[in-house]
């Protein structure tokens, strides 16, 4: 179980790594750099260098199994891969392993979707993390922070709007 949420400017991860219901680790590193692409990696940890390389390889779906759907040799593993370069957020999971452009601002793994409550309510990274480790049992150990500043000079060039939209809703009283 894994929480890792990125701003504009930073990266930040829970270290809690888990097997069955024993704590493995409380400061795992969950992200890598590999030559100025920053991965992330919430699901089996065991695969994340494999997974790293099939993404630098090309990300070819020739590599996956067509009768399963998962990359050869690891049938069960359940996994989101986080890339980030520069220019460009992607996503590949388990699940959907075809190139994902998401939002400048999100988060994956168990404690996702309160990291990106934290991250539209304007918390930065560390900040939706902590949120996250306090909200969902699977997150939790050390919080890791990393700038982009750290791995690109002059930090990311945002292409896009990275601002998420706000819902509005006109709830009337009877």
């Amino acid at each position: 179980m894994t929480v890792i949420a990125f701003d504009r400017t930073h990266i930040a991860w829970d270290g809690l790594v888990t097997v069955s219901s024993e704590v493995y680790a409380t400061n795992a590193k969950k992200v890598k750099v590999v030559d100025g692409t920053i991965y992330g990696f919430a699901g089996d940890l065991g695969i994340m260098d494999v997974m790293i390389g099939w993404h630098r390889r090309g990300a070819r779906q020739s590599e996956f199994d067509k009768s399963s759907g998962r990359l050869r040799h690891y049938d069960d593993a359940e996994y989101e891969l986080l890339v980030l370069t520069r220019r460009e957020v992607c996503l590949y999971t388990s699940d959907v392993h075809f190139k994902t452009i998401i939002p400048d601002v999100h988060a994956i793994g168990s404690g996702a979707s309160y990291a990106r409550g934290a991250l539209r309510a304007r918390a930065n990274a560390f900040r939706a993390v902590r949120i996250a480790c306090g909200l969902d049992t699977g997150c939790g150990g050390e919080i890791t922070v990393m700038a982009f500043t750290d791995v690109w000079p002059g930090g990311r060039d945002i292409v896009r709007d990275a601002v998420l939209p706000v819902r509005t809703y006109n709830r009337t009283r009877t």
